[in-house]
């Protein structure tokens, strides 16, 4: 049935990613073709596309992602503010009974072959960054508190934040205004920095969205997407290991262009 109409198919499967947020048709493009991922896969290429996401309060970022989680295959939320805590990378633990050593790994270790959902990450600890920066660009985070070794954190990395000072300035370039350290900054291949803009149609959807009235209070509902979220993952999973697209000479001048 897909097959009849790709074009629709491409807008339902967009549709599809956190149909509770408004607007963002952008973002979920990116994050649409950041959860397939590129040809790379089958020849150890990189085939991961990175996205970053820095938004004014209000937009939806946090819902993006955790709806997100709902439609991918293999993907772990984490907060950068407590990404210590959660743990991004991998750290030691030493067993309380026999005292031997062991290595706990972290997101971006158990998400190989997913996606790691990293919220806020503009309050990201700065011990955190190197390895961060080492998964996104190498695939891999080496280990040197034992001794050294290098665990595989093939992933792709969805992140979301805020500005300094939680807006956009009207001045000067967006970029001033996203205070994330700069080597993380060059490892994301797809930036939007995203201003909250007053909108009658987004508060109507809000408002829809959070006001329909049962005999306990008000509740909030789930809009009802194109494509079902177990669908989704069914469909990521065979576009990512299945199909071999093509770079045509089309695709390139149009990417050129």
């Amino acid at each position: 049935e897909f097959k009849k109409n790709p074009k629709q198919f491409t807008r339902d499967f967009i549709d599809s990613i956190a149909p509770d947020v408004y607007g963002l048709e952008d973002v979920k493009e990116a994050v649409a073709l950041a959860l397939v991922g590129g040809e790379g896969a089958k020849n150890n290429d990189n085939p991961y596309i990175h996205v970053l996401i820095i938004g004014e309060p209000g937009i939806g970022k946090t819902k993006l992602l955790r709806q997100v989680e709902m439609v991918s295959p293999k993907a772990i939320y984490v907060s950068g503010e407590n990404a210590t805590k959660v743990g991004l990378s991998a750290g030691i633990d030493t067993d309380e009974v026999t005292g031997i050593k062991m290595v706990r790994a972290g997101a971006l270790a158990l998400a190989v072959g997913g996606v790691v959902l990293l919220d806020e990450i503009d309050k990201l600890n700065p011990q955190d960054i190197p390895s961060l920066r080492e998964a996104m660009q190498d695939q891999k985070i080496t280990m040197t508190k034992i001794k050294k070794a290098k665990l595989n954190a093939r992933v792709t990395v969805i992140a979301s934040g805020n500005p300094k000072g939680d807006v956009f300035g009207n001045i000067g370039n967006k970029l001033q205004y996203i205070d994330i350290n700069k080597s993380i900054l060059t490892r994301f291949d797809l930036i939007f920095a995203l201003k909250f803009e007053p909108d009658p149609d987004r508060v109507k959807f809000i408002y829809e969205s959070t006001t329909r009235t049962t005999n306990h209070g008000l509740t909030e509902f789930m809009h009802n997407p194109p494509i079902p979220p177990e669908l989704m993952k069914k469909i990521i999973l065979y576009a990512k290991h299945v199909l071999k697209p093509e770079f045509t000479p089309e695709a390139f001048k149009l990417l050129n262009e």
